[in-house]
């Protein structure tokens, strides 16, 4: 493929639209925003449009500004239809019409077998990187197109949680620090692929994929695999027409980490200005038939895949003070300084001497940085 040359120019206030549709039971969201002449500035998010997706039997959804810039679909009304055709409306507050091309909703592909292995690459500092490889098997139709998209959802535990507390002890007139059971010490986080990864068995004879590279994932930087690690691998069945659109916007941004946070501007989508169609618009109506298979990898699996550092800790700092009989001269006077007037939480009392062990409030509480919610399919 030839070297895809991106042009900025005139970049400035461009709309920027980025959707998704698929055939799967949930609000579907579309983002509209503005761009910017500075690739690293913030998008403008669009306000107060009508955003509308129509069907080729007739039947539209408006869609429902949830928060500025981002609208989207009644999951209990609107569910696309394998098959059908799809088009999607904008008018601006200024009065801008856009529209896209029609998409059809094509079947959805197989996934047949989702599996992984170690493996080491270097990065762009000739540094070498462990991890973890997912591969994919499945089947497609013939001189047909696909996308790998993929959810990761990761156990944790904080690793300073709270131990002790005050109570108010009424007959001696005194606040006293009793043992508690520790809480909110296991949460969940959650990331969603940015990757563009897509396949085109245009020039296959047979309708198989077989080990299918969708995404390495790094080990030893994080707390993806200190408990459990799940990822969820969708495929999905696209047209040419976005295939080659995604191949272009790929080639674009290999070096940029936000996919979406700087779209060149010389990659052409497939929604236009309709009184203007020499405007260049930004983004893509995507549209895709799912296929999903979900895969448990726990720090023990890691460790058996012969992978070193699987296990990495939090830096959180924790600071012990001591009763010195001047500034503090008992444990509450401790926790009153720094924890209910400060910004310190407690975890921990220390014996000899006399003390409180005291840490940054995300140490100790894991619904800072996570959700204590515990995700439906979740197997412990």
């Amino acid at each position: 493929m030839d070297p895809y040359k991106v042009d900025i120019s005139n970049s400035e206030n461009l709309l920027v639209v980025e959707s998704l549709i698929t055939d799967e039971n949930k609000s579907h969201v579309v983002k509209i925003s503005r761009s910017i002449s500075d690739l690293g500035d913030v998008y403008t998010s669009e306000e107060n449009a009508t955003v509308i997706i129509v069907c080729n039997d007739g039947t539209e959804e408006v869609l429902t500004e949830k928060s500025p810039g981002f609208y989207v679909t009644d999951s209990l009304k609107f569910k696309v239809i394998v098959g059908n055709s799809y088009k999607l409306k904008i008018k601006t507050k200024n009065g801008d019409t856009y529209e896209s091309d029609d998409c059809k909703m094509l079947p959805a592909s197989t996934i047949d077998r989702v599996y992984y292995e170690r493996k080491v690459i270097t990065d762009v500092n000739d540094e070498l990187i462990e991890g973890i490889q997912f591969f994919v098997d499945g089947k497609a139709g013939s001189d047909s197109y696909v996308r790998w998209l993929y959810e990761e959802v990761w156990k944790f535990a904080v690793p300073y949680p709270q131990y002790v507390t005050f109570v108010d002890n009424e007959k001696k007139d005194s606040m006293e620090l009793v043992s508690i059971s520790p809480q909110n010490v296991y949460c969940w986080k959650k990331s969603e692929s940015q990757e563009i990864e897509v396949h085109s068995l245009g020039n296959q004879s047979s309708s198989l994929l077989q080990g299918k590279n969708v995404c390495f994932i790094p080990t030893g930087i994080n707390d993806k695999f200190n408990i459990k690690y799940s990822i969820n691998i969708k495929q999905l069945s696209i047209s040419r027409e976005e295939y080659n659109y995604l191949n272009k916007l790929k080639e674009s941004t290999e070096d940029v980490d936000d996919l979406f946070g700087s779209q060149p501007y010389s990659v052409q989508g497939n929604i236009k200005n309709i009184e203007n169609a020499d405007e260049p618009v930004l983004g893509y109506f995507q549209m895709g038939a799912v296929s999903s298979k979900r895969v448990f990898v726990s720090w023990q699996d890691a460790m058996d895949l012969g992978l070193q550092n699987v296990i990495v800790l939090e830096s959180c700092p924790t600071d012990t003070i001591y009763i010195d009989g001047d500034n503090f001269k008992d444990l509450y006077s401790i926790y009153e300084y720094f924890v209910l007037n400060g910004e310190l939480v407690l975890h921990d009392r220390e014996l000899l001497p006399k003390g409180l062990i005291l840490t940054e409030p995300q140490c100790a509480d894991c619904r800072l940085t996570g959700s204590p919610k515990r995700p439906e399919f979740w197997e412990d």
